[in-house]
């Protein structure tokens, strides 16, 4: 994380004082891509937790009702419903991987940031 916010101020600052050369502008490009990955995997990341929460909460209420007989589930139409759902949501992702392509070092730190933001739990406090 540090590295990739060095890696923006100074392709920021060799840009704004007019040295722009390929390693000041590949340095801004991949901090950035790794800054926008990490920020891209914690919001991913949170959506997931809730996603589950939210999931496993509707299931169980869903479970119980039918389970005391309030409420007559269709279980032979989930299948369906989960398959439709997997396809629209490929469909939707389709130009995620072009845009993380674009530039390949700032691909490839985005899809690090990416991971890292999924993986780890984000400390915003001081050292």
């Amino acid at each position: 994380m540090r590295l990739s916010i060095l890696g923006i101020v100074l392709g920021g600052g060799a840009l704004a004082i007019g040295q722009a050369d390929q390693w000041s502008a590949s340095g801004l490009r991949t901090g950035g891509g790794y800054l926008l990955g990490f920020v891209i995997g914690a919001i991913v990341r949170i959506f997931l937790k809730l996603s589950l929460l939210v999931s496993a909460g509707a299931a169980a209420i869903a479970f119980g009702l039918s389970s005391i007989g309030l409420v007559d589930l269709p279980w032979e139409t989930l299948g369906e419903v989960q398959s439709a759902f997997a396809s629209e949501v490929s469909r939707l992702t389709a130009n995620f991987k072009e845009f993380l392509t674009s530039y390949l070092p700032a691909g490839v730190s985005s899809s690090i940031g990416l991971a890292s933001g999924v993986t780890q739990r984000p400390d915003w406090t001081k050292d």
